[in-house]
């Protein structure tokens, strides 16, 4: 067990509940559960107010998602006096306008619609866009910065010209939950069918889900017989609900929709392979989660992708259907490159731990609370 020399403080200000970031809330818990075993660390917590009000009608929503989070919140939330304040989304980089900048870290997961097209394609976007400018703007702020990946330091430097000394990597973790354990659930899966796994969002321009149902239509009328696709998560869009009808796809894909955290390793050990041809990411939770299950896994060479996977995983241009569809024959039909994939992606994903990344964090504080003539020094 690590000891923290000297009693510290500190403050995770995590997302707020109506927020509904799925993969902040994992964050958020993994992180607070592995500080905790660190001795002389105790955790504070802010308190989000709470906000009934919902619109009825769909744009006046979605003004209020951006009202609240740029102006409710940040005007009402509580923070307890802490030695160290970690802000856990760079969506909320804006909350360094009320927290002292010498004593705050903040996490940036990365920076996806300042470098995917397609996030400005529609009124939602240009305001989910404009949003996000206006709160990673903030990030010079903070006195460091922690970043899921080489990918993602890379984009900060690059593109909000943040200072390198101030980025430290540190990346996520995978709950020992997910593992190659023997398949039961209560879903009605058929024992017979090869699943293809699609795991996550939809309508975000990164996941790239038209290529996945292009490849898949491919992958249908080249090898055929009992192949499905298995999505978890939100329903597919109206563009792509067209696309699903006009190549009779539907009889073919299972849409399980939300699946309780608890539920998923059993979904992706039931599943024959991850399809994640992403066009960015800034970790991947997704693959590592799969390769600790003991599936293989078929992705793109894109952002923070191959440094997560390493050689763990096929690679496929993401851009062109037909490369993805022969990626997933190779995987099925050729069961040496399945057994190689598998046993890597088990050793890679052991890497990846949630201790780790509570080890690596607190690394990073010590160095914020250390006096700023002190610290100075080191730069003489």
């Amino acid at each position: 067990m690590i000891t923290c020399v000297k009693q510290m403080t500190v403050c995770l200000i995590g997302d707020p509940p109506s927020e509904r970031f799925h993969s902040m809330e994992i964050y958020e818990k993994a992180l607070a559960e592995g500080l905790k075993g660190i001795m002389g660390i105790e955790l504070r917590r802010r308190q989000w107010p709470v906000y009934l009000g919902v619109p009825q009608n769909k744009y006046l929503a979605t003004a209020q998602i951006y009202w609240n989070r740029h102006w409710f919140y940040p005007s009402r939330l509580k923070i307890p006096a802490a030695d160290v304040y970690h802000i856990l989304d760079q969506t909320y980089a804006h909350l360094l306008a009320r927290l002292p900048p010498g004593k705050t870290v903040i996490t940036c997961h990365d920076l996806m619609p300042l470098m995917v097209d397609g996030y400005g394609n529609s009124w939602g976007g240009k305001l989910s866009q404009a949003s996000f400018r206006s709160s990673v703007a903030y990030l010079h702020r903070a006195r460091y910065i922690l970043a899921d990946s080489e990918a993602t330091k890379r984009a900060l430097i690059d593109i909000l010209n943040i200072n390198e000394r101030n980025v430290n990597v540190v990346p996520l973790g995978v709950e020992d939950m997910f593992c190659p354990c023997d398949p039961t659930m209560d879903h009605p899966m058929e024992d017979e069918v090869r699943y293809i796994l699609q795991v996550g969002a939809t309508a975000e321009p990164y996941k790239n889900t038209m290529n996945i149902l292009r490849s898949f239509s491919l992958l249908l009328k080249n090898i055929g017989g009992q192949i499905k696709l298995l999505k978890v998560g939100k329903a597919y869009t109206k563009e792509q609900q067209r696309y699903i009808e006009e190549e009779g796809l539907a009889p073919h894909i299972l849409h399980l929709g939300f699946v309780e955290r608890k539920e998923l390793p059993i979904v992706y050990r039931r599943s024959a392979v991850l399809l994640m041809p992403s066009l960015y990411e800034g970790f991947g939770m997704p693959l590592l989660e799969a390769m600790a299950c003991g599936i293989p896994v078929v992705t793109a060479d894109r952002g923070s992708i191959r440094e997560v996977a390493g050689e763990a995983a096929l690679y496929v241009d993401p851009m062109d259907p037909g490369d993805i569809a022969h990626g997933l024959v190779k995987v099925l039909s050729d069961n040496t490159l399945r057994q190689e994939l598998i046993a890597r992606g088990h050793s890679n994903a052991k890497k990846y731990t949630w201790q780790r990344t509570a080890r690596e964090t607190f690394t990073v504080y010590k160095k914020q609370t250390i006096p700023s003539d002190v610290r100075n020094l080191r730069h003489i």
